[in-house]
C-alpha cells in the first residue's frame, strides 16, 4: 500500500475528529434554534459538512475550534520511527534524541517535514498522536546541545538534510517506507479503505439498482409532464436523477394530495437537493467510522424534509395542514417498491421516507416565526459559520497583532516592509523601463518599414520569415503590434469604404494589392497558391458563384521581389459585402472548429454574433385561413436562407440581406461581450393581423404582412471604440424600417436592477423585455417601450386632446369596418400599457388602461407565479386581478362589425397561450370569457370565433377546431358540434390486439370485435368528447368509450400513436 493512502488516513482522521466537534456544536446549536425555521438548521449542517471535506481553511482569531484538537493525528513521530532503525552501533534512543532534535533544526530552515538522518531520510508531520504542537518544544535545548557536535547542511528544494558528522556513517539510510510505520496503523488505513469502498459501492448499486427497476418496459412507470413521471402500485413519491431529475410520483394521489407532494418535491429541485444530499452521503462513507457523521446526516436529512414541509405550508395555507399530514402517513407504507428504493439516493428525497412521526408533528404545530427570531436565527448561523469554519490563528500572529497594537514593529517585519517597497519600487522601474524600450524598438522599427520592403532580407528583418511560413499566420508579430492593425483599423477601413472610397476599396479587394499596402512590399508580384483555410459561403447567392471567396477564408499569397526571392504571406477575408482583403492573424489549427466565418484569433475579420431569418406562423388547415405571419427567430450564424430579409448582429455592425447580397445597414462597433453569448433578441411588430377574410383594405396603418421588425442588443452609451472598460446600461433597439430614431437606432436606458440579473438570457416576449438571474428561479420584466409614431407623425403620448380623439375614432371605424381582424393597440410606457380608442362611438378617446404588477420568482414549486393587474378605463384604480405569466399587449377586435371586444394574453408555464376576452359596459370592463388560443392566429366567420385548441384523450393529443360565438347575454359561449374531426383522420393504425367497439356510441348499443387482421382510421370524437369514433379499411365503424382504457392499454392496442402530439 502507497505512502499516500497513510497520509489520505491521517488526514481524514484528522477531519474527522474537528467535523465531530462541530457536529456537537451544532447540536447544540440546533436546540437554541428549535423554535426557529428549519431551514436555519438544514444550513447549519453545511459547516459540518465544509469541515468533514477541507483540509485548509482561513485562520481567524474568533475560531472555536480547539488548536490542541488540530494536532491530533496518526502518524508516529520522530522518536518512534529512530526507534525502529540502529545506525553504526549507536542505540535507539541515542538516535531518537538526534533525529528528534534534526527535525526541529530543519524544520526551523526550511519548513519541511522531512529530513536526512546519516545520508537516510525521514519523512514526518506536524503532529503526533496524541501530543499537541507546543510538545516540540522539548527538542530546543537538545537541538542546542546537539548542533556542538552537528553539522546541518540543508538542500535546495529538498525536504531538508542534516549531516551527522559524530562518526555517523554518511551512507546509512534510515528507512522510513511501510516498514517503518506500525502494524496496527497499516491495519487501521487498510480497514477504512475497505470499508470506504463497501460503502460506496453499496449505495451506488443501490442506486443503480432502482434506475433499471424504473426504466424496465414492465416497471409501470409513464411520463406525464417533461420531467414528471408516475409509478403504478404502492405509495412512492421521490426525486431521482443527479444531472436531469425526474419527480416520481405515485398513481394513486388523489388531486389534492398530488398538489402537495408534487409542492414539496419541486422545493427540493429549486435547492437542489439532489445533489446536496448525493453529496453529503460521499462524504459519509468517507467518515464511515464516525458514528457522530452519520447522526449528523440523519438530523440534515430530517430538516431538510421539514424545511420543505414548512414551505409547502407556507404556499397553501393553514388548511393544507391535514392533507399533507395525510399524505405523508399514506405516502410511508411505499408499497412493492420500497424494496428497491430502500438505500439508494433517491430514498434520500422521497416524499415519505422517514421521520414521519417528527414531519406530521411538525407540520401541525408550525407557525409563522415573528421577525425577531428570524434576526436572531441569522446572527446565529453568521457567527458560527465565522467561528467553525476557520481556524484558531498561530500565538505568533497573535503577538504580531499585539505588537502592532502597541506601536511596536519587529527588526524582521521592519526588514520585510522595507523590501517589498523596494521590491514595488523596482517593478515600477521595471514597468516604465519597458515601455521606453517598447518606444523606442517601435520607432526604429517603423523607420526601417517606411522605407519599403524589397526583399526577403528586408521582410526577414522586420518580421519572424519562419514562424510565418509555419504557422501562416502573423500571430505573435512584434511588426502587427506596431502597425496597430487590429480590429480597430480594420472597422474603420471598412467605414472608409462604406462613405464612399471607392480608391481605397479597390485596393482592398485585391488580396496581393492589399497586402502591398499593408506592408510596403515595393516591386514585386504576387499570387495566390493555395487555400489554408476555406469559410462556407452563408448565403444561396454567393454560393452561386464559385469564384467568390467567403469571410473568414485564409489565402496563401506568393509574392516574388523583383531580385527573385519570395515570401509565403497570409490575407483573409475580413468583410464578405465589400471583400476586403486584410493580414491573417488567425490559428490555422482551428479550422477543425469551423465551417464558416474567421478562424480563432481573427482580430481584424468580421464575427457573427447573433441571426435572426424569418418563420412562417399559420394556423392548423382545419381553420379557413388564407393567410399568415412571419416572426422572426434566432439561429446559428451561418444559416442564411433565401425567406426574405435575414439580419446578422457582428462585429462590424447590423447586416441584412437583400437582393444583391449582404448589406451593413448599422455600421458600428459591437462589443463580442454583449452579444457573443446571446445578449441580443428580436421583436416582430404587427399593428394588426389576419384573422378574417373580411380585410376592406382600408385602414389607419400601412399594410403589414410582414411586420415590422425590430432587434435588440445590450450596449454602452458613452463606449468609445478601444476601451478597455465596458459598463452595459443601455437597451439598443434597431427598428429596420428606420421610422424611429436616428437611422432607425434608439437607446433606451436598463434599469439599476437588471444589473443583478444574467444577461446572456436577455429575450423579448410578450410585451417585455425579459432578463432571468442565472438559476431561473427569478425574472424581471421590463416593459418593451413604445417609439412609433401614430397619428400626425407624433407619438401617442405627444397628441394633443383633438388629435387623440380623431386618432381614437379612426381605430374604432378600422376595427368595425374590418370585421374579425385583431389589432394590436398596445403604447407601452414605463409604468402602464394603454390604448386610445372610442369605444362608445360619441367621438372622443378612451384610454384603456393594463398596469400590470409583474411577479419576478418565476420557479415556485407548484406552478409559476400570479401577475396582478388593473385593467381598466380612464383610470389606474380598477378591480385588481390576476393572471399567469401575463402578457403586456392590448387587443381589440369586432367579431359581428356591431360590437369591439378587447383582448389580454397569458401564458402558462408549458408555453401554451390563453386569450381573456372583455366588453365595455357602463363604464367599465367587464371579462366575458376566454379560449385556450393565442388572440392573434383565430379566425372570425360569420360572428363566429374558430380557435384550434390541444386537446389531450387518452389515446393522444389532437388539435381540435373548437368554435365560440357572443351570446345574447355578451358572454363568451363554446357552440355546440355534433362530432370533432380528428387531424389524422386518414393515418391507418395497425391493431397489436382485437378491439370490442359499439355499434352506437351509447353503452347499451350492440358490441362487436374488430380483429388484428383489419387497421383502423381515428375518425372523430363525439361532442362530449367521451367516445372515439373507429374506421376499418373496409369501410366498418365502431366507437371505442375512451373510459375503457387506460393509457398504458391504448398504446399497446394501437401503433404509432402520438401521446405528445397528434
Amino acid at each position: 500500500m502507497s505512502e499516500g493512502i497513510y497520509r489520505i488516513f491521517d488526514s481524514i482522521w484528522r477531519l474527522s475528529l474537528v467535523g465531530g466537534y462541530c457536529i456537537l456544536m451544532v447540536i447544540l446549536a440546533r436546540f437554541l434554534l428549535k423554535k426557529a425555521p428549519k431551514w436555519c438548521s438544514y444550513l447549519l449542517w453545511g459547516i459540518v459538512f465544509v469541515r468533514l471535506c477541507c483540509p485548509v481553511l482561513p485562520e481567524t482569531g474568533i475560531s472555536l475550534i480547539p488548536e490542541r484538537l488540530l494536532a491530533v493525528g496518526t502518524q508516529t513521530r520522530p522518536a518512534q520511527v529512530a526507534d525502529m532503525q540502529v545506525a553504526d552501533g549507536r542505540d535507539n534512543s541515542g538516535l531518537a534524541g538526534d533525529v528528534a532534535g534534526s527535525m526541529d533544526a530543519a524544520a526551523g530552515q526550511n519548513g519541511s517535514g522531512g529530513n536526512v538522518v546519516g545520508g537516510g531520510t525521514v519523512d514526518t508531520v506536524d503532529t503526533t498522536v496524541g501530543v499537541p504542537n507546543s510538545g516540540y518544544n522539548y527538542n530546543a535545548e537538545h537541538l542546542q546541545h546537539d548542533n556542538v557536535n552537528a553539522s546541518v547542511g540543508m538542500t535546495g528544494n529538498s525536504a531538508g538534510s542534516v549531516d551527522v558528522v559524530n562518526g555517523q556513517n554518511p551512507d546509512s539510510t534510515v528507512d522510513t517506507g511501510i516498514s517503518s510505520r506500525p502494524l496496527w496503523l497499516r491495519g487501521l488505513a487498510l480497514l477504512w479503505l475497505l470499508g470506504m469502498a463497501g460503502f460506496l459501492t453499496f449505495h451506488g448499486f443501490s442506486y443503480l439498482r432502482m434506475r433499471h427497476r424504473i426504466r424496465r418496459p414492465d416497471s409501470s412507470v409513464r411520463q406525464v409532464e417533461p420531467g414528471i413521471c408516475e409509478i403504478e402500485g404502492g405509495h412512492l413519491s421521490f426525486v431521482m436523477g443527479l444531472v436531469h431529475p425526474v419527480i416520481y410520483l405515485s398513481s394513486g394521489l388523489d388531486s389534492e394530495s398530488r398538489k402537495v407532494v408534487l409542492c414539496h418535491e419541486r422545493v427540493h429541485l429549486q435547492r437542489r437537493d439532489y445533489l446536496w444530499k448525493p453529496a453529503a452521503l460521499v462524504i459519509c462513507c468517507v467518515h464511515w467510522f464516525n458514528p457522530l457523521v452519520w447522526l449528523a446526516f440523519y438530523l440534515m436529512n430530517m430538516d431538510c424534509e421539514m424545511s420543505c414541509d414548512e414551505k409547502v405550508v407556507k404556499l397553501f395555507g393553514e388548511e393544507s395542514k391535514k392533507i399533507y399530514s395525510y399524505t405523508l402517513l399514506e405516502e410511508a407504507s411505499g408499497g412493492e417498491w420500497k424494496r428497491y428504493r430502500g438505500g439508494s439516493i433517491c430514498a434520500l428525497l422521497s416524499f415519505g421516507e422517514d421521520h414521519v412521526k417528527n414531519r406530521i408533528r411538525h407540520v401541525l404545530d408550525y407557525r409563522k416565526p415573528p421577525f425577531w427570531m428570524l434576526v436572531g436565527a441569522a446572527a446565529v448561523i453568521m457567527i458560527l459559520v465565522v467561528c467553525l469554519c476557520s481556524n484558531p490563528g498561530s500565538r505568533g500572529d497573535v503577538q504580531d497583532a499585539v505588537n502592532a497594537d502597541n506601536g511596536a514593529e519587529t527588526g524582521a517585519d521592519a526588514t520585510e516592509e522595507a523590501d517589498r517597497i523596494d521590491a514595488t519600487d523596482e517593478a515600477a522601474g521595471d514597468l516604465a523601463a519597458d515601455d521606453a524600450d517598447y518606444e523606442t524598438a517601435k520607432e526604429e522599427w517603423l523607420s526601417v518599414f517606411e522605407q519599403g520592403i524589397h526583399n526577403r532580407e528586408e521582410f526577414s528583418v522586420l518580421f519572424d520569415v519562419t514562424a510565418l511560413e509555419d504557422s501562416s499566420s502573423f500571430a505573435g508579430q512584434d511588426g502587427i503590434q506596431y502597425l496597430e492593425y487590429n480590429g480597430i483599423f480594420a472597422r474603420k477601413l471598412h467605414r472608409q469604404i462604406l462613405d464612399g472610397d471607392t480608391e481605397t476599396h479597390e485596393t482592398y479587394k485585391d488580396p496581393v494589392k492589399a497586402a502591398e499596402a499593408l506592408l510596403n512590399l515595393q516591386g514585386g508580384r504576387g499570387i495566390y497558391t493555395q487555400v489554408h483555410y476555406e469559410g462556407r459561403p452563408q448565403y444561396e447567392f454567393y454560393r452561386e458563384d464559385p469564384d467568390r471567396f467567403s469571410e473568414g477564408t485564409v489565402l496563401n499569397i506568393e509574392y516574388t521581389f523583383s531580385d527573385g526571392s519570395i515570401v509565403n504571406i497570409p490575407m483573409v477575408m475580413a468583410e464578405e459585402s465589400s471583400q476586403i482583403w486584410l493580414l491573417s492573424v488567425g490559428d490555422k489549427n482551428s479550422n477543425v472548429r469551423h465551417s464558416y466565418g474567421p478562424l480563432d484569433g481573427e482580430t481584424q475579420a468580421r464575427v457573427v454574433y447573433a441571426e435572426y431569418i424569418p418563420v412562417s406562423l399559420s394556423l392548423n388547415s382545419t381553420v379557413e385561413m388564407l393567410t399568415q405571419r412571419m416572426e422572426y427567430t434566432r439561429v446559428d450564424p451561418g444559416f442564411l436562407v433565401d425567406v426574405g430579409p435575414v439580419y446578422q448582429i457582428s462585429s462590424y455592425g447590423i447586416y441584412a440581406t437583400n437582393d444583391d447580397g449582404l448589406e451593413c445597414v448599422v455600421p458600428g462597433y459591437i462589443a463580442p461581450g454583449y452579444v457573443a453569448q446571446g445578449w441580443s433578441a428580436v421583436s416582430t411588430e404587427y399593428r394588426y393581423f389576419y384573422t378574417s377574410d373580411q380585410h376592406a383594405g382600408e385602414t389607419a396603418y400601412p399594410d403589414n404582412r410582414q411586420g415590422n421588425v425590430l432587434l435588440y442588443y445590450l450596449a454602452s452609451s458613452n463606449y468609445q471604440e478601444g476601451d478597455p472598460e465596458i459598463w452595459i446600461d443601455t437597451i439598443r433597439e434597431y427598428d429596420t424600417s428606420e421610422q424611429t430614431g436616428e437611422g432607425g437606432i434608439t437607446d433606451w436606458k436598463l434599469p439599476a436592477e437588471a444589473q443583478d440579473f444574467y444577461k446572456a438570457a436577455f429575450r423579448v416576449e410578450d410585451g417585455y423585455w425579459v432578463f432571468d438571474n442565472s438559476d431561473r428561479s427569478k425574472q424581471l420584466k421590463i416593459p418593451l417601450l413604445s417609439a412609433r409614431t401614430v397619428w400626425n407623425g407624433k407619438m401617442a403620448a405627444d397628441l394633443t386632446a383633438e388629435e387623440m380623439d380623431a386618432y381614437a375614432a379612426a381605430q374604432r371605424q378600422d376595427i368595425l369596418t374590418n370585421v374579425g381582424i385583431v389589432y394590436d393597440l398596445s403604447e407601452r410606457a414605463a409604468q402602464e400599457t394603454y390604448a386610445l380608442l372610442d369605444l362608445d362611438g360619441d367621438g372622443s378617446a378612451e384610454r384603456i388602461i393594463l398596469r400590470p404588477q409583474m411577479a419576478q420568482a418565476v420557479n415556485e414549486p407548484d406552478h409559476s407565479p400570479l401577475d396582478k393587474y388593473v385593467f381598466a378605463v380612464n383610470t389606474t384604480r380598477g378591480e385588481t386581478r390576476t393572471a399567469q405569466n401575463l402578457g403586456n399587449s392590448i387587443y381589440a377586435f369586432s367579431p359581428d362589425g356591431r360590437q369591439i371586444l378587447l383582448a389580454l394574453m397569458r401564458r402558462d408555464e408549458w408555453g401554451r397561450y390563453e386569450s381573456i376576452l372583455f366588453r365595455y359596459k357602463k363604464g367599465e370592463l367587464q371579462e366575458i370569457g376566454s379560449f385556450e388560443q393565442d388572440i392573434r392566429d383565430i379566425w372570425v366567420k360569420d360572428g363566429q370565433i374558430i380557435t384550434i385548441q390541444s386537446y389531450d384523450y387518452i389515446l393522444q393529443r389532437e388539435n381540435l377546431r373548437i368554435v365560440y360565438r357572443i351570446g345574447n347575454d355578451g358572454l363568451l359561449q363554446h357552440v355546440p358540434v355534433e362530432r370533432y374531426v380528428l387531424p389524422d383522420f386518414n393515418i391507418l393504425h395497425s391493431l397489436t390486439r382485437d378491439i370490442e367497439v359499439y355499434r352506437d356510441p351509447e353503452v347499451s348499443s350492440e358490441r362487436f370485435t374488430i380483429s388484428t387482421d383489419h387497421g383502423v382510421y381515428l375518425r372523430y370524437l363525439d361532442s362530449g368528447r367521451q367516445w372515439l369514433c373507429v374506421e376499418t379499411e373496409n369501410g366498418v365503424t365502431g366507437w371505442l368509450r375512451l373510459a375503457d382504457y387506460t393509457a398504458e392499454e391504448a398504446w399497446a392496442t394501437f401503433n404509432d400513436l402520438m401521446p405528445y402530439g397528434g
